[in-house]
């Protein structure tokens, strides 16, 4: 063969035999950086796996404080947090005893007040003629029995005599008591319009402050707006006040009368104010597995209304929270 013909002879890239040992060695690395990816993979899982677990809605409605414990570093329950309202211990809506006119609205939003403080007066004109008609009647009655009365001595004494007759007498008996029964039947109409003239004059039936009043002066009242809870004036007693919050059944068993607790008002800021577990409820909540708890705050201060919203704690006891 020419020497031309050997230089024109070339091997294709196909055709060129590649290093068993290159081979290796790129394979190698391409597995060790996928054992690297998955092991990195892997950690990220099992930190996530052995984190914090997450909480369920109802855990969020109570949370609950896990300091650890320095014996075991496990754990251990120490307060139960809920969330719930400012209440007053006795609350009212009061409304009118009869239907009638608002004559007068002597309550206004945020008043404080006394027990038997006139709150509201209806139209009384019909009810005072009543009142006076009724007791006129009784006064004239009266002194028509004592003229019977008088003239039944007179008989009795000239019965004696002979002078008149024992029909007579027995005349004059029956029309005294008729006269006393008519007395007592006016008696009863005088005070019947009494208390119906009374039943116009709305008071306070305890010391409170009034926080609301849906009544205007010349609004016609009834019975029938009483039932359907409309056109009256509200009073809340706030020398107590409780907050109630809802416990779930598994840990109400840690939860007693008395216990300590805390509460937190969002308008004093982070001020703690003490407070203790006053009524547990008789039976739970079958809807949310409940049971309503109420605490009473030790001295409240006079910033507190009926309604803000606040957070509980109550210091449980047992074993079973």
């Amino acid at each position: 063969m020419h020497k031309d013909d050997i230089s024109r002879l070339r091997l294709e890239p196909h055709e060129k035999r590649t290093n068993p040992t290159r081979r290796w060695t790129v394979w190698g690395v391409r597995i060790i950086a996928l054992v690297m990816v998955l092991a990195v993979l892997l950690a990220i899982l099992g930190r996530r796996a052995t984190g914090p677990a997450a909480v369920s809605p109802r855990d969020s409605l109570l949370a609950v404080t896990n300091p650890p414990d320095p014996a075991g570093g496990q754990p251990v329950t120490r307060a139960l947090a809920a969330g719930g309202y400012v209440e007053a211990r006795r609350r009212a809506m009061l409304y009118p005893g009869r239907d009638g006119v608002v004559s007068q609205v002597r309550a206004t939003l945020g008043q404080q007040v006394r027990r038997g403080s006139l709150l509201l007066e209806l139209d009384t004109d019909i009810d005072v003629a009543e009142a006076a008609a009724a007791r006129a009647d009784v006064s004239a009655t009266q002194a028509e029995l004592a003229d019977a009365r008088r003239s039944l001595e007179r008989l009795e004494e000239l019965v004696l005599s002979r002078a008149v007759t024992e029909d007579e007498v027995e005349r004059g008996r029956y029309r005294v008591q008729g006269l006393v029964a008519r007395v007592e039947a006016l008696q009863a109409r005088e005070e019947l319009a009494r208390a119906r003239l009374e039943l116009s004059y709305l008071r306070a039936p305890f010391d409170g402050v009034i926080v609301r009043v849906d009544l205007e002066p010349g609004e016609v009242v009834s019975l029938f707006g009483v039932q359907s809870g409309v056109g009256g004036i509200e009073i809340a007693d706030v020398s107590e006040i409780w907050v109630r919050v809802d416990v779930p059944e598994d840990r109400i068993g840690g939860v007693v009368l008395g216990a300590p607790a805390e509460v937190v008002v969002d308008a004093l800021g982070d001020e703690r104010l003490r407070a203790e577990v006053v009524e547990i409820a008789p039976v739970a909540d079958r809807q949310s597995n409940t049971v309503e708890v109420a605490v009473r705050i030790i001295d409240p201060p006079p910033i507190l209304r009926p309604d803000m919203s606040a957070r509980v704690t109550i210091q449980p006891t047992g074993d079973s929270l």
